[in-house]
């Protein structure tokens, strides 16, 4: 699992800030996955909050592990607003 601490310590200063923020995006998507899996929020290409939330909080995460621990509470935040899932099928936004 990448979120594993010990597979982040394979960081090289010589490969730079983009091998870190790749990293980074991969442990927050699994976050994201994961946990909206769990709260039965499903997403896909369509647009709605879920998808939303989604694209933005994963394209804030940078090479600063700070920004995947607020794309995580931010997460976090959206899944504890609508359990189960409930209220994101039916915040499409209009076509």
């Amino acid at each position: 699992m990448i979120s594993d601490p010990a597979a982040r310590s394979s960081y090289s200063p010589s490969r730079g800030q983009d091998e870190t923020t790749i990293i980074n995006k991969v442990i927050a998507s699994e976050f994201l996955f994961e946990n909206f899996a769990a709260a039965g929020i499903n997403f896909d290409a369509s647009q709605s909050l879920s998808n939303t939330l989604a694209h933005n909080q994963i394209a804030a995460v940078t090479s600063d592990f700070t920004t995947v621990s607020a794309a995580e509470s931010a997460i976090t935040a959206f899944i504890a607003a609508h359990p189960n899932g409930t209220a994101v099928a039916a915040d499409r936004f209009a076509s």
